[in-house]
């Protein structure tokens, strides 16, 4: 997890972003992933889709947190990371690394 702080000065600048890429565990991005940023205080919710390049960016969140981001995509293991927290003017990159999804198989 790394930040970005946006130079541009700062002027009206009420929120904060994330952005990352969302992998296989080759590290093949993966297009199509959803991505939910939750702030956890009010329930709000963020929502975005991976490009084909299995980058995203969630704009103009709330400043603060804490935020939980959930990844979900079929044939992948959900993974979350929470307690994340996004300061003014902020971009909090977050990346993930999906493992497949072990299929059971009843007889």
């Amino acid at each position: 997890m790394r930040t970005r702080t946006d130079l541009s000065g700062g002027q009206g600048v009420t929120t904060g972003s994330f952005s990352g890429e969302v992998t296989d565990q080759e590290g093949d991005p993966l297009p199509g992933a959803v991505v939910q940023a939750l702030h956890e205080p009010t329930g709000t919710r963020y929502n975005a889709v991976t490009r084909a390049n299995g980058r995203y960016d969630i704009f103009n969140v709330r400043v603060g947190g804490p935020y939980k981001l959930t990844v979900t995509m079929t044939g992948f293991r959900t993974q979350v990371q929470d307690n994340l927290f996004v300061k003014l003017g902020e971009d909090l990159v977050v990346n993930f690394k999906l493992e497949l999804q072990t299929v059971e198989e009843t007889l």
